[in-house]
């Protein structure tokens, strides 16, 4: 058997097809077909530990220690696009007419997204509860401008 390394979702995701399911993802679950641990961050009153979500699905692309995240009406992309901060931060997302803002419930995300819908004006928006909540542009969200909040205890 040949193996090409593509990246550790796709190698823990190969591992799971194979039946080595004592491999572990990055947050330190049990790996699975999307390549996320199984115990992690969705829901009400979750964990603080990682899952993987669109497009945020490894924990090394989270950023630390901001808490703004910017779209330039030039740009179709969020900097930082993925971004962790503790429970209880309140994290801008810049909005704009060009780049309406809505939270978004992607496969893993947390239930309740307190951010905003159709948001044509920046949000400050406050993460009381732990979890991952996931946003997107409503006009650029097919081309990839999309974003994650890793709110962690």
């Amino acid at each position: 058997m040949r193996l090409i390394f593509l990246g550790t979702g796709l190698l823990i995701s190969a591992l799971a097809a194979f039946g080595c399911s004592d491999s572990t993802s990055p947050g330190g679950g049990t790996a699975g077909a999307g390549g996320g641990g199984s115990n992690g961050g969705a829901g009400a009153g979750a964990a603080s530990t990682f899952k993987s979500v669109k497009p945020c699905d490894m924990e090394s692309l989270y950023v630390t220690g901001k808490t703004m995240v910017t779209a330039p009406d030039t740009d179709i992309v969020y900097t930082p696009s993925c971004l962790k901060v503790a429970k209880g931060t309140s994290v801008t997302i810049q909005a704009s007419a060009a780049h309406p803002l809505s939270g978004t419930m992607e496969s893993g995300a947390s239930a309740s997204n307190p951010i905003a819908k159709n948001a044509t004006t920046p949000q400050t928006v406050a993460f009381p509860t732990a979890g991952i909540y996931t946003f997107a542009c409503d006009v650029h969200g097919g081309l990839g401008m999309k974003g994650a909040v890793w709110v962690t205890e």
